[in-house]
């Protein structure tokens, strides 16, 4: 008997969809209206919500960088990161529609797990892109699940040991005859996965969140058949887990639910209601803080930045060598063409990425830009001077404190 025999019969009797299947009334992709709303509200993200209290944000993010990342990283792009000037005009400050700042002509590291500056530009960017695909998929009659997997850990565990182990179990339960069944029979069109890292009293500890992006067609599944397939996928997650070595997860670490909201009719709603809330969930597991005794690699991180220890400093550091290269978020083949999302942009792409119409106020000169490294904590309030609320004007700041610029 097949995989696809043991499925509930009443999943069989409705039509299945294959996994190739593709609606003939496609949502326009990059070069239409969705992408066009993409490239505004991405690039416009630093910008959202009040003013001051992202002056605040950023000022912290740019305190763990210079008192953290530029002395303490292991990673040399990180060490570097905001830094070292690479253009040969030295370093713009420039000003968006938005009225938000920022600078260009700065090596970036383009790290999303590493990199307090850096990483929240490219998560805003993930959001959006999460956000228009919930709300697209949503708004064609389409289903979500959000799942979970979790591992039996301990703390003689190593972080990468533990990571490489997660993301195999993961293969296994997204690959063969048994996957193939469960797709065809559930109408799973497409997953998005994300990992979570934790560190507590038992170590770190490394997890999948998932959403499943289940047909139109498959009106008729229930909560029983979503609990037959996390089941079904558990079974083979355990499998992998066990032959790593550790032991097989309880039941209650795993879970699979159906995502419910109001359908999302307008491009212009898409980042605003749930399809957003939905996106800022996803993503943002990988920062939260799940209690007092167990806390996010940005937790150690700020703690790093308000006092160094000898301690936090080997975790944090364990931390960037273990989460180099990997990818935060994994978009299945063929999701976003399905949903007409277009190309994904790269992380690079997104963290050198400017805000569309941003315009240069000056150049502050690389002996200026030295000077500033020196004193970095006059780097935020370059950036809120030339935004127009701090009461001095740029100009004025640059002068007071005798660093070279010139005007455009």
């Amino acid at each position: 008997m097949t995989l696809h025999d043991s499925i509930p019969r009443s999943l069989t009797e409705g039509e299945t969809v294959s996994t190739t299947t593709v609606s003939n009334e496609r949502p326009e992709g990059r070069s239409g209206a969705l992408g066009a709303q993409l490239e505004r509200y991405a690039n416009n993200s630093s910008a959202a919500g009040d003013l001051s209290n992202a002056q605040s944000v950023r000022r912290g993010r740019y305190q763990m960088r210079s008192r953290v990342m530029w002395k303490e990283s292991s990673l040399p792009r990180c060490a570097k990161c905001g830094k070292i000037p690479v253009d040969s005009a030295g370093v713009s400050v420039n000003l968006g529609p938005s009225g938000a700042a920022s600078f260009s002509g700065l090596s970036t590291c383009s790290s999303v797990w590493a990199c307090p500056v850096c990483s929240p530009k490219i998560q805003a960017r993930r959001q959006l892109d999460l956000g228009a695909a919930v709300a697209l998929h949503q708004a064609r009659g389409g289903r979500i699940l959000f799942g979970t997997y979790t591992v039996h850990h301990r703390a003689k565990h190593t972080l990468a040991w533990l990571w490489d182990s997660v993301a195999d179990a993961w293969g296994r339960v997204t690959s063969g005859r048994e996957w193939v069944s469960e797709r065809s029979a559930f109408g799973i069109e497409g997953f998005l996965r994300i990992f979570e890292v934790t560190y507590g009293v038992n170590g770190w500890h490394v997890h999948v969140h998932v959403l499943y992006f289940i047909s139109p067609d498959m009106v008729h599944l229930s909560d029983d058949h979503f609990a037959w397939l996390l089941d079904s996928t558990r079974i083979r997650w355990s499998k992998s887990v066990r032959r790593a070595g550790m032991r097989i997860p309880a039941k209650g670490g795993f879970d699979l639910h159906e995502l419910k909201g109001a359908g999302l009719q307008e491009i212009s709603t898409y980042f605003t209601t749930a399809a957003k809330k939905i996106a800022l969930e996803f993503t943002s597991q990988a920062t939260k803080n799940r209690s007092d005794r167990t806390y996010s690699p940005w937790a150690i991180l700020a703690r790093l930045s308000a006092g160094l220890n000898d301690k936090d400093l080997e975790l944090w550091q364990t931390w960037e060598q273990a989460s180099r290269g990997r990818r935060a978020m994994a978009w299945s083949v063929g999701l976003r063409e399905l949903l007409g999302l277009g190309r994904e942009r790269l992380d690079a792409e997104i963290a050198e990425s400017g805000e569309a119409g941003e315009v240069p106020l000056l150049f502050i000169l690389k002996e200026g830009w030295a000077q500033l490294v020196r004193r970095p904590q006059l780097i935020p309030l370059v950036l809120e001077a030339a935004e127009g609320v701090s009461g001095v004007s740029l100009v004025d700041l640059l002068e007071s404190e005798g660093i070279a610029y010139e005007l455009v």
